[in-house]
């Protein structure tokens, strides 16, 4: 979409935008004005029909108190006998110029003394209708209607329908006294000839309603009701005689509201017009000021793409903004064409100097991957690969973690020289062995690790046989011979995840170097084999008590059905697991008698020194929490963390039968060594509070069928 129609698009939605605003808001303010001021209208109409009415009654009641203080007819009520009276006085004539339909003369209880109705259409008497009689006689008996002394009483009822308006006083004498003789009563039809009269007289049009027409029940004062877009109808609430609430129905024609929507209509055309205009205007100076330059810029520039010739000029005069953007690409151009020269004498250049990169690129991608020494994959590729292979569909991987024992003797004695050749040979040796399909990397200064995909288990296990016993000799021929410790682990399921394989390298690597602590090959087992001289100088452990340890421990292990890495630490466990008694003093571990309380205390620490001592060395990093827990108790009452039963690890429950049976049939400096029935007896008395029961039995019966071989 061009930037013109953009602009006009901004212009109709900004238009559209405000227009709806201001109808909006003249709905809301103007259209509301409107609708007041026709509610206000309507309520001065209600109003006004309402005071006619009552002017009705009033006038009525006036005529009644012009006859009520009058002699004749005080002596008429009085005396009952004189009906020439009633008839002379209250003639057709009479009536009809009184404007009223009814007359009465009732005595001070109700009784009708006389009674008349005329028609005012023609004139003439009429029959008094008797729910009239009826009607007007229980008003008075029953005080519905209460006439007073000296003033009329106006009221009104509904008869068949019809409203009838009322006023009575009570009949006095000329000088208006009594006793009342009786009372007088004129009544009048608010027929629709009445009401005519008062809609000529309010300029309202009205009408008489009882409850029933309501379209609610107003609650205070009138009730509007749009009864359509011409009127509007006001019930105003009036009671009659009985305390019934009948309306004035007063319609009143919507000329405000008419007037109101002409002139919004009118507003609305205006707006829109305006709008239309302003839209028009805008665009139309918008394109003669800025879409014909841009027009311009943009067919200049679209020539210099095609045809790449940066020597043309645009030429667009004035002082505007778009004069000044066409002034700077003149000299933009011309910097443009003089560095285009430039740059193609450059471009020889640049080749050879991108040639020489790309050879320098590819060489520090090799050296990036491979080890300068060993011409070996580097750690860093070895663990992209890692990275890599987790995501393909592998079947059956398995890693190999090699170290070489001892380089560091060769480098500080021979030279660093004859160890990179030993390096280099070694290098090979794990090339030749593993093949070129296999990923073999020098992940640190002695250790090779060798990845192997889309292989089975036993092809691992059978070249890691192979060279598990292959001695690195020194290229120089000194007679130096280095060994090869490793470990390997294999993972021969679908779901193979970079979690997956990073377990896999941790048991490859924890079981190289459980095998390099467990050979005397390796330099750092030289720390560990020195505690081990040193306890056997202080006469706590003999070779002997570490062999027939080791061997029963293995026995228990695989009687237990644990795994091969278990019965793996559990080997190492037997030969260190008391390796924290270099901890404590002579005289503690050398007494002949019974331990005090202080010192049981000092003794117990040998487990928490062991533990501190395998966590400093990392070949016994692998057993340290065992150290530390090879003296619970399977009724949680051991030391020094007080665990119960299958909390204990089992390699530690089968450390406590074998070491308590082998230190039961052993000498010691305080007793001599029981026989085997006793030192079974002993497990059986303690199986299931030190010992757990069931490895107790798997034990004894290893030592009847005489699996485990006499102490050496």
């Amino acid at each position: 979409m061009g930037i013109g129609r953009k602009i006009a698009l901004l212009q109709i939605i900004l238009c559209v935008s405000f227009i709806c605003v201001i109808v909006v808001m003249s709905q809301l303010v103007w259209g509301k004005n409107y609708l007041n001021l026709e509610q206000e209208n309507v309520k001065d109409n209600a109003t006004r029909t309402y005071l006619a009415w009552d002017e009705e009654l009033n006038h009525l009641g006036s005529q009644v108190g012009d006859w009520s203080p009058w002699d004749d007819l005080f002596i008429f009520a009085r005396s009952r006998a004189n009906t020439d009276f009633a008839e002379k006085n209250l003639s057709d004539d009479e009536m009809a110029n009184l404007r009223i339909n009814l007359a009465f003369v009732t005595t001070p209880n109700g009784e009708i003394l006389y009674g008349k109705a005329i028609d005012l259409a023609s004139g003439t008497e009429v029959k008094v209708p008797k729910e009239v009689r009826d009607l007007i006689s229980n008003l008075i008996t029953n005080h519905i209607v209460e006439p007073e002394i000296l003033h009329y009483k106006t009221a009104f009822v509904v008869v068949k329908g019809q409203p009838l308006l009322l006023a009575m006083q009570r009949i006095l004498t000329s000088d208006n006294k009594g006793p009342s003789t009786g009372v007088i009563v004129f009544a009048k039809y608010a027929d629709a000839a009445l009401l005519r009269e008062i809609s000529k007289r309010t300029q309202v049009k009205l009408s008489f309603a009882g409850r029933a027409v309501l379209p609610e029940e107003p609650t205070v004062g009138f009730s509007q009701q749009i009864a359509n877009e011409e009127e509007i109808l006001c019930y105003y609430p009036i009671l009659d005689a009985y305390g019934s609430t009948k309306y004035l129905v007063s319609a009143t024609p919507r000329f405000i509201y008419h007037q109101g929507k002409v002139q919004m209509k009118s507003f609305l055309v205006f707006t829109v017009a305006f709008g239309a205009f302003l839209i028009i205007i805008t665009l139309l100076l918008l394109n003669r000021v800025i879409l014909s330059k841009v027009r311009k810029m943009d067919s200049f520039m679209n020539s210099i793409v095609a045809g790449n010739d940066y020597s043309i000029r645009i030429d667009l005069p004035g002082k505007d903004e778009l004069s000044k953007v066409a002034s700077t690409m003149n000299n933009m151009l011309q910097q443009i064409e003089l560095s285009h020269r430039k740059i193609e004498g450059l471009l020889d250049t640049v080749k050879i100097e991108l040639e020489e990169r790309r050879k320098a690129e590819e060489t520090l991608k090799y050296l990036s991957m491979h080890d300068q020494l060993t011409g070996l994959y580097n750690r860093t590729f070895f663990e992209r690969e890692i990275d890599n292979i987790s995501e393909q569909q592998i079947q059956g991987i398995g890693i190999v973690c090699c170290d070489l024992d001892g380089l560091k003797i060769i480098n500080d004695t021979m030279g660093h020289h004859v160890g990179d050749k030993i390096l280099a040979e070694t290098a090979e040796t794990l090339r030749q062995a593993f093949g070129d399909n296999a990923i073999v990397a020098r992940i640190g200064g002695d250790e090779f690790a060798v990845l192997l995909a889309n292989i089975h288990e036993e092809e691992i296990y059978r070249v890691c046989e192979q060279i598990k016993d292959i001695k690195i000799k020194d290229p120089e021929g000194r007679g130096v011979q280095l060994h090869l410790s490793l470990g390997w682990s294999y993972y021969g399921g679908s779901n193979l995840t970079k979690n997956v394989l990073q377990d896999l390298i941790k048991q490859a690597d924890d079981l190289m170097y459980r095998q390099k602590l467990s050979s005397s090959h390796s330099n750092r087992n030289a720390l560990v084999q020195g505690m081990l001289e040193l306890l056997k100088v202080r006469d706590f452990i003999t070779e002997g008590h570490s062999m027939r340890l080791q061997q029963y421990a293995e026995s228990l292990g695989k009687a237990a059905n644990i795994k091969e890495v278990q019965i793996a630490d559990l080997s190492l466990l037997a030969k260190f697991h008391d390796i924290g008694k270099v901890g404590i003093s002579d005289a503690i571990l050398l007494k002949p008698g019974p331990l005090t309380s202080e010192e049981r205390k000092e003794m117990e620490r040998h487990s928490e020194i062991g533990h501190r001592i395998a966590q400093a060395v990392p070949e016994l990093l692998p057993i340290g929490d065992y150290i530390l827990k090879h003296h619970e108790w399977w009724n949680g009452e051991g030391y020094p963390l007080g665990l119960k039963g299958e909390e204990i690890p089992i390699e530690d429950r089968i450390i406590a039968i074998a070491d308590s049976y082998d230190a039961m049939t052993s000498d010691r400096p305080y007793r001599k060594a029981l026989s085997s029935e006793a030192a079974i007896a002993e497990l059986r008395r303690f199986s299931g509070i030190q010992f757990e029961p069931d490895l107790v039995e798997k034990f004894i019966t290893l030592v009847f069928l005489k699996d485990i071989s006499k102490k050496p």
